[in-house]
């Protein structure tokens, strides 16, 4: 399609001012069509000066890309001349297809793309451009000079396409392309985008999405991104978080359309944003970035002013980018043996050191080389362009960074583009112009060098509305008997047994839980912590009889600081759900992260140091994921498992205080 010879405009006429769009995008001053043009209209005569023939027979050679400004009718009838005629390219402006209820129509034109080979886009597509291969059949008005670059916009929005793209002229980033895909009959996102990532001539590729149509398609494109090291900006518009608030595991109300996308997008490394604003920034970062991974995107911040350290670390607190800690050893060397607990990130040097030039030197390389360290912020907020001291401070600091193999970042503390800071720095320098789009930059540098291609996802069969039952108790155990858990030593109270003599050899406190097959037994009041004695354990089991007409157990209380959620669970298109987070009642509201099994190492590090940290390094409750994920991966019958809460009792074991599993029936 980039070496077509010609343009072609059917329908081309001055009623409506597409085609005027269309050819002030060809005839650009900055970049004008250099092929034949042609434009066909069955009245003839001129538009807008140009001669128009009257049939698609009248014009000589090949017609190259062809915009069809016609109806939907016209459109179906001309298809057949298009492709004898060996079409470049097809854009479908007109609606009317399944939009309106024409669906047969709009399977029409995707057959017809797939059978002929030839690209069609729409309908109500309003075009593309594509700076580096001198192509622009845009129905829309850019401003400002379009640099060629590395970058890709595909957008399901032509007005969110023409703001997108001009917000990146704008920001001067290197465009390679930018599509809008209208109604998408044959080109939907994930086909574009996938076959774009193949273009070497492409390094990333922003996207505004309204519908993410297939789970399994998005996160293989993702995982494709992560593959080809070609980093993802998506902004996905429309997001909802109904969806299956009555599932009967804890992991299916969990896995709500929304909450799944963030899953796969963390998994992968694709940042998701919510305006164009910080769609563009997080382009701009990446740009300056080099496009590359960065270590784990572990932000290191350092300032020379206490205020500024501590508006970015307010600001960061919103995000999930990890602000660690330098190592004990580094700590020691910039504040001394007796601050070696202090925290220092962000690390606020004293604006006294303007006047001190070899103690900024060796503190900002001593800070910008700790191993914790992959990406080095700067936060100063400049004055003044002709107070050389201030720009010799964020010159060194950046040159510093780079000598030590770090991404090098300034953040200003608000919007100072006056002073053109990254024309001083260099382009491989990233400048965030005010802290929120400091903040957007470095989410998305961080997202990205933390993403992982990984195994590609294990997908089942899925099933409509599958019946399932419960299983608990010794059943559920043996069928988790690979898995490395402990367990609090169990007494079950039968719905007609004696209470006092079921628990006869207790060792108190308890905790009673109803066996009602409750999805979610705390929030519904069947689970009672604390019964400290015989007496007590009575009138719990009666309490829980009257509410639940089940069976009770008590189970020993086991000493723990922090509870942990895992569930395992089959999506609606078959692909296997990690959940894991933080655990105990009211789980479905908490930050728990979703995967698609299997994982990597490194994403299961990932996963475990954003939703779990504290556990990120205990090997046990690794070997207890591993252990899960193999037995949902290979054992078909169950539909999921969760564990909550998971604690790590005194000696290290990882203990199951509750579990569930249900099995299709």
């Amino acid at each position: 399609m980039w070496q077509t010879p010609a343009i072609t405009i059917v329908g081309a006429n001055e009623s409506a001012g597409t085609t005027r769009l269309i050819l002030d995008s060809i005839e650009r001053f900055d970049r004008p069509w250099q092929g034949a043009l042609n434009l066909v209209n069955p009245r003839g005569g001129t538009v807008y000066g140009y001669s128009v023939a009257e049939t698609l027979g009248d014009v000589d050679g090949e017609l190259g890309i062809v915009w069809l400004l016609v109806k939907r009718e016209i459109v179906l009838a001309t298809l057949d001349e298009l492709a004898a005629r060996g079409a470049r390219g097809v854009i479908v402006f007109s609606g009317g297809f399944a939009e309106q209820g024409n669906a047969a129509d709009q399977l029409r034109l995707a057959e017809w793309s797939r059978t002929t080979g030839i690209p069609l886009f729409g309908p109500q597509s309003i075009g593309f451009l594509a700076p580096i291969h001198g192509v622009n059949v845009l129905d829309g008005s850019l401003r400002g000079e379009i640099i060629p670059g590395r970058v890709a916009l595909v957008s399901q929005s032509g007005a969110v396409l023409i703001q997108m793209t001009n917000t990146v002229i704008e920001r001067r980033i290197g465009l390679h392309s930018a599509f809008t895909l209208g109604g998408g009959a044959v080109m939907d996102y994930v086909t574009l985008a996938t076959v774009l990532l193949e273009d070497p001539e492409v390094s990333a590729i922003g996207l505004y999405v309204e519908s993410i149509g297939s789970l399994q398609g998005f996160a293989a494109l993702a995982r494709r991104a992560a593959e080809a090291g070609k980093p993802l900006v998506m902004q996905f518009a429309g997001r909802s978080e109904q969806g299956q608030a009555l599932a009967a595991s804890h992991t299916g109300a969990i896995a709500t359309p929304l909450r799944l996308v963030r899953g796969v997008a963390e998994q992968y490394g694709v940042t998701l944003v919510t305006n164009l604003d910080d769609l563009a920034s997080s382009l701009e970062g990446l740009q300056s970035g080099g496009f590359r991974r960065w270590g784990d995107g572990r932000v290191g911040v350092y300032t020379g002013s206490g205020g500024l350290g501590i508006t970015f670390s307010d600001e960061v607190a919103g995000s999930d980018i990890a602000v660690p800690q330098p190592t004990r050893e580094t700590v020691v060397a910039l504040a001394g043996e007796g601050h070696a607990d202090a925290p220092l990130n962000p690390f606020d040097m004293g604006a006294g050191l303007l006047g001190a030039p070899e103690e900024f030197r060796r503190l900002v390389s001593t800070f910008v080389a700790d191993p914790n360290i992959d990406i080095a912020v700067q936060i100063f907020d400049v004055p003044d362009k002709e107070l050389a001291a201030q720009y010799a401070w964020i010159t060194e600091g950046a040159r510093l960074t780079q000598e030590a193999g770090k991404l090098a970042v300034l953040g200003t503390g608000i919007d100072r583009r006056g002073l053109l800071a990254s024309q001083v720095l260099g382009p491989d320098v990233v400048v965030g112009l005010g802290m929120r789009q400091t903040i957007s930059k470095l989410q998305a540098l961080s997202t990205w060098s933390r993403g992982d291609a990984g195994p590609v996802p294990a997908v089942t069969a899925a099933r409509d509305a599958p019946e399932t039952r419960v299983v608990l108790g010794d059943e559920m155990r043996a069928l988790l008997a690979s898995v490395p858990l402990a367990w609090p030593e169990d007494w079950v109270v039968a719905r007609d047994a004696d209470p006092a003599a079921a628990l006869a050899e207790a060792r108190f406190p308890l905790v009673a839980k109803a066996e009602a097959g409750l999805a979610h037994r705390a929030k519904a009041g069947g689970v009672l912590t604390h019964i400290p004695s015989a007496d007590a354990a009575v009138a719990a089991t009666e309490y829980l009889r009257a509410l639940f007409d089940s069976p009770v157990t008590f189970s020993e209380r086991v000493v723990f600081s922090d509870e942990y959620f895992v569930g395992l669970s089959r999506g609606a298109d078959g692909e296997t759900l990690l959940a894991v987070g933080p655990g105990g009642s009211g789980v479905e509201d908490k930050d728990v992260g979703l995967r698609l099994l299997p994982l990597s190492r490194r994403q299961q590090e990932v996963a475990l140091a954003r939703y779990a940290p504290s556990v990120a390094g205990h090997e046990a409750f690794r070997a207890v994921l591993d252990a899960l994920s193999a037995l949902m991966l290979r054992d078909g019958r169950i539909e999921s498992i969760d564990l909550n809460p998971l604690v790590i009792d005194a000696t290290g074991r990882v203990v199951s205080l509750d579990a569930k599993v249900h099995l299709y029936a």
